[in-house]
């Protein structure tokens, strides 16, 4: 898959032909997706340069024409574009939570529209789907995304009251997934992955009733079909044998900034798991109260990871996937697995929108400005994301992947670690970060060091390119 073509154009490309009904504000959008990404880790009043740029920045956020959706429509139609082009894609769902400071004692700090987080703490939920190329998780962009606000107020209701409200966050999963198939439209063979959050019938029933394909991490020990030999699907697990195993290496985590995240995803340290894989096909049976708003029951497979011989002091792996893809051999059950694992590709993409650009540090008092910032962030997040998931799926390539011909002259010319004769893209990219403050011996280079260093580098080419002009003409 040729990725050249979309790392060599400028951003304001990716965003061309949003319409707002004002030819002004089509240009000016151009202008602030060009000068952001060159800085994606500065300040709106360092990114724009100018007093006349940022005044008309905050203009642009600030128009009642201009919409968060409206200035993404042109990046959803790239990404489905390259998702066709990819040909096999995951379509990654998740929602990450954008939080901003606020003062609980000066009420002038509050931003209007956000709902509270923590006490010193204001913000909005976001979810996303980000589409990767199947075999590599390379970053194509993201397909769609939908915002909402907690008011903090919860309401006393019964569990079907709960269960069947349209207004509830679950829909989020079902609407964000329509939209994501309607736009691909069968062009490409797409796989949707969903945590634990996603694990509600309703939306499993939109897969098996539509005919598209998903692998869904369990929460729930779900009832089966009476014609199943046991009455749980934890039962039927119990009575499994393993088909495979395999050793892999898991991450280190820290502990969520969220209290109420912390039971699901604890701290741990890095360590080789021995993996065991096992599958089998159920049917599972609907509530009662979604009856004739569902199928009775729903047949889909069912894989079971679980670690072996985990030590006391760790939480063991222990992931339950439904999903619609076939299980017929040990290849397709460790496909699957394969699959779900690059889910972690858009927890990366929060990272690089967060740390990358910093978006929860900027100073915008609406949730309105807010949410049409974040539309201009999320192509320049995906670039950076890009860049360096080249740097780990593709690091002897040539570094022309990542580069143009005059940044690598720069970085020849400017950068304190050289770049070789024959230079790869895992040099250019450390060579980058170098430029950033990154410390070989530290390791793989953060989010924080690449876009001080890559707002370098192209600081540096503006006066590379100035000076080329000036000799030009003399």
């Amino acid at each position: 898959m040729k990725t050249t073509c979309y790392l060599s154009t400028e951003l304001s490309c990716e965003l061309q032909g949003a319409e707002f009904g004002d030819k002004r504000l089509n240009k000016r959008l151009g202008k602030i997706v060009d000068a952001v990404s060159t800085r994606p880790s500065e300040g709106l009043p360092d990114a724009v340069g100018s007093t006349a740029a940022l005044e008309g920045l905050y203009r642009f956020l600030r128009n009642e024409k201009v919409e968060h959706d409206k200035i993404l429509t042109p990046h959803f139609e790239q990404t489905t574009q390259r998702c066709i082009e990819a040909k096999n894609v995951l379509i990654i769902s998740d929602t990450s939570i954008f939080c901003f400071a606020v003062d609980p004692k000066n009420p002038k700090t509050k931003r209007e529209g956000l709902g509270p987080i923590t006490r010193d703490k204001q913000g909005f939920f976001s979810h996303f789907a980000l589409a990767v190329s199947q075999a590599e998780a390379m970053p194509l962009g993201v397909l769609g995304l939908e915002t909402f606000v907690r008011t903090g107020k919860k309401g006393k209701r019964s569990c079907k009251e709960a269960q069947t409200d349209p207004s509830r966050e679950s829909c989020k999963w079902l609407r964000v997934a329509e939209g994501v198939d309607k736009r691909i439209a069968g062009k490409a063979n797409a796989i949707h992955l969903a945590d634990r959050e996603a694990d509600f019938y309703e939306f499993l029933n939109y897969f098996v009733d539509n005919n598209q394909k998903c692998i869904v991490r369990v929460q729930y020990n779900r009832r089966l079909h009476p014609d199943e030999e046991v009455r749980l699907m934890n039962e039927k697990l119990q009575s499994l044998d393993s088909v495979y195993e395999r050793e892999v290496p898991l991450s280190p985590r820290k502990v969520t900034r969220l209290k109420e995240n912390s039971s699901s995803h604890p701290a741990r340290g890095y360590r080789l798991a021995n993996l065991s894989f096992s599958a089998c096909p159920v049917e599972l049976i609907c509530s009662k109260h979604l009856q004739g708003k569902c199928n009775d029951s729903l047949k889909l497979n069912l894989v079971h990871v679980q670690e072996l011989n985990c030590s006391e002091n760790n939480e063991p792996i222990d992931w339950k996937l439904l999903t619609t893809e076939a299980i017929e051999t040990t290849e397709q059950i460790v496909q699957i697995v394969d699959n779900y694992r690059k889910r972690w590709t858009i927890e990366e993409y929060f990272k690089a929108l967060k740390s990358g650009c910093l978006y929860e540090e900027r100073q915008l008092e609406s949730l309105d400005t807010l949410l049409n910032a974040l539309a201009i962030f999320i192509p320049v997040a995906w670039k950076l994301l890009l860049m360096r998931s080249l740097a780990k799926t593709k690091p002897d390539e040539s570094a022309c992947l990542v580069l143009t011909k005059i940044q690598i002259e720069i970085m020849k010319a400017c950068s304190k670690r050289k770049l070789p004769e024959i230079n790869t893209v895992k040099d250019a990219l450390y060579a980058v970060a170098g430029m950033g403050g990154h410390i070989r011996n530290n390791g793989t280079p953060g989010w924080q060091v690449l876009g001080r260093g890559y707002q370098r580098l192209l600081m540096y080419e503006v006066g590379w390119l100035a000076a080329m002009e000036r000799c030009d003409l003399s």
